[in-house]
Parts: structure tokens; C-alpha cells; sequence
């Protein structure tokens, strides 16, 4: 299964029907080319933003993730992780193992 979902292309807007040709319609398609190309614009800012805050996010989830994990692998272990650790029968590391469990719908 791939992780994206199909990429269209982008189709111009098309009139049901055909208009006559006159310097009208040529500057009508001139405006609605460029809302178009205005909306696009618009639209790739948008993404590019996105894409910012996704990777400062991922960023910060990285950073936190490698901080935590050196919390558990520090050979000094807090009094409270020593007893968490002393009353369970698993090691601290299997604590990160998850099961993985399917939903149907």
C-alpha cells in the first residue's frame, strides 16, 4: 500500500459551453488565468509553510525522542525507576516494545 495517495493534475476550469471568439472572451480567459495562477501561487505558499512546520515539529519530536531515550539508558537511575524497575519482571527496554493491534470497521 503506498503511504501517498495518487497525484492528479491539475485541470484548467472548462466552460460548458463554448464562447464565440471577440476580444471579450480572449480577455475573459486572460482573468481567469490569472485567478488561476494567483490561486496556485497561493497554494504552493501554503504548502511550503506547511512543510516548515512539519519539519520543525519532526524536529522537535527527534530531539525529544533522543533525550528520553538517554533518560532510560543512563546508567544512573533515578530511585523511583530503580523500584519501577525492581517490581516488574521486564526490563526498562521492553517497555518500548508495542503490540500491534488491527481494527476492522
Amino acid at each position: 500500500m503506498s503511504s501517498r495517495p495518487h497525484q492528479r493534475s491539475i485541470h484548467p476550469k472548462i466552460s460548458s459551453m463554448p464562447r464565440k471568439q471577440s476580444e471579450a472572451t480572449t480577455h475573459l480567459e486572460i482573468y481567469k488565468m490569472s485567478v488561476e495562477k494567483h490561486r496556485l501561487q497561493q497554494e504552493l505558499e501554503n504548502l511550503k509553510s506547511r512543510e516548515k512546520h512539519i519539519v520543525k515539529r519532526l524536529t522537535e519530536i527527534e530531539r525529544q525522542t533522543e533525550a528520553l531515550m538517554k533518560q532510560v539508558h543512563s546508567p544512573q537511575l533515578s530511585s523511583a525507576a530503580k523500584t519501577q524497575e525492581t517490581s516488574h519482571s521486564k526490563p526498562l527496554e521492553s517497555s518500548f516494545e508495542f503490540e500491534q493491534v488491527y481494527v476492522e470497521y
